[in-house]
């Protein structure tokens, strides 16, 4: 039975003997379970349903493919909820129940690789800032990003993710569909399954966006980073390069080229409201988003957020911020994921790599609370250091509580280990990994709308 599962969940032979701290933590997740009994998920529900002003079981009898049909008041008012309130428990409780529903209590990797630092654009809370000084550029051969998706189809990670800097020029997106296109066939070769290619290379045209799908990728990430055009020109300068219309207008050029659409945006950044978050998890759904990538805003020194959030947090001028703020932070990114699973229900949400930089486990128990999406770093290691979008997070904090070295969560693992702690963290959450490409039940609900239409 072990050997099947293995299979199953395409592990590997090393990884068939689980490490100690895994079967602790399945052993704690089902050992929770069994004493939560079930007069107290009602209770939970109750809180939630009372809160919201619906009936008894409304919630827990609501249809899932459909979702919660919530306010941008009643929203905001979970957002503002405290620590620790009934009401949030009953939130995580019924998004983990629509997870294990929906996605039979499995989760999928996505395999990223970071092929390029370089950037046109100066997003002001950006590590990779194209004026961000003391960063070494590089972009990956392409033979090396074909070998990392090589080793992502081995390991049974039916999705690469390449992600890099903006850079729009026709050569470089001439370059990276024979990227695409190698992958495609190379992947192919092996067993004629090819791995899905996702991309994340910021706002192009029309004709490029199409010229990427045809060469064989599939879905595209690109965060909105605020529903909200004052706020997004907060966190832009104003070069007339980076405008929310621009940003708009590209999430439908890549629903046009035909790609499954991914977005998101960043959480307790400078500026920010619960409203405005409210009104972000609105805008996912009003523009049928299929993937959602959300994380927490870590503090990235010399940027111009930077200057902002320390101005906003003058407690915090000295050192690194107390656990109380990372708690709480994390909270909140996690509230943002549980409240996207019961309102877009058939979305696939990542729990992001930035979380584990704010707690132990993070991810872990993200994924109980609606995220079905992992990231193993495939990135060489010898370009790691050098794609941190965030890195003064782990400093003074992360070293003394999380006993991580200085920098992004995953930056001094190969690819291997990465996805050998993928693994570990989806077995500590007590799911199982899925097979195969995975595509959004979102976006193939889409499809079938759109065949039935007359």
């Amino acid at each position: 039975k072990k050997m099947q599962r293995a299979v199953r969940c395409g592990w590997t032979a090393k990884s068939l003997a689980a490490p100690a701290a895994v079967v602790a933590a399945r052993r704690h997740v089902r050992a929770a379970a069994a004493r939560a009994p079930a007069q107290q998920q009602h209770a939970e529900y109750a809180a939630l349903e009372q809160f919201l002003g619906l009936q008894r079981r409304a919630v827990a009898d609501a249809p899932h493919t459909h979702g919660l049909s919530l306010t941008e008041d009643e929203m905001t008012a979970l957002l503002e909820q405290p620590l620790g309130s009934p009401v949030i428990e009953g939130l995580y409780h019924l998004s983990e129940r629509v997870s294990q529903a929906l996605f039979d209590n499995r989760v999928w990797l996505r395999g990223i690789i970071e092929f390029s630092n370089v950037c046109e654009k100066n997003c002001h809370y950006c590590g990779i800032r194209h004026d961000m000084p003391e960063v070494a550029r590089y972009t990956m051969p392409k033979e090396e990003i074909v070998e990392c998706a090589l080793l992502a189809h081995k390991w049974k990670i039916g999705t690469v993710m390449l992600q890099s800097g903006e850079v729009a020029h026709d050569a470089r997106i001439d370059w990276l569909a024979s990227v695409i296109r190698d992958i495609h066939e190379k992947t192919a070769a092996v067993d004629g399954n090819p791995v899905r290619i996702a991309l994340s290379v910021g706002e192009l045209s029309d004709a490029q966006y199409k010229k990427l799908y045809e060469a064989g990728a599939r879905r595209f990430l690109l965060r909105i980073e605020s529903s909200n055009p004052d706020y997004y020109a907060k966190l832009h300068p104003s070069d007339g390069t980076h405008t929310w219309a621009q940003r708009r207008a590209a999430l439908e050029k890549i629903t046009r080229a035909g790609f499954q659409l991914g977005t998101g945006v960043l959480i307790g950044a400078p500026w920010q409201s619960r409203r405005g978050l409210a009104r972000d998890v609105a805008f996912f759904k009003e523009i049928e988003a299929d993937m959602i990538g959300m994380g927490p805003y870590i503090v990235e020194e010399g940027t111009p957020a930077a200057r902002e959030w320390h101005r906003e947090h003058p407690e915090f001028q000295v050192g690194p911020p107390p656990r109380s703020y990372q708690e709480a932070l994390f909270d909140l990114s996690t509230r943002m994921v549980a409240l996207a699973r019961v309102t877009i229900p058939t979305v696939s949400i990542a729990a992001t790599t930035a979380l584990d930089t704010l707690l132990p486990n993070a991810r872990v128990i993200c994924l109980g609370r609606g995220a079905t999406v992992l990231m193993p770093v495939l990135t060489p290691k010898k370009y790691r250091e050098a794609y941190q979008l965030y890195r003064v997070c782990l400093t003074l904090f992360a070293v003394a509580l999380l006993k991580q070295p200085q920098g992004k969560a995953s930056i001094h693992e190969s690819a291997y280990e990465s996805h050998q702690k993928m693994l570990e963290k989806v077995a500590a959450a007590g799911k199982s990994v899925g097979l195969g490409h995975g595509d959004p039940i979102h976006y193939k609900l889409k499809l079938l709308a759109h065949q039935q239409r007359p």
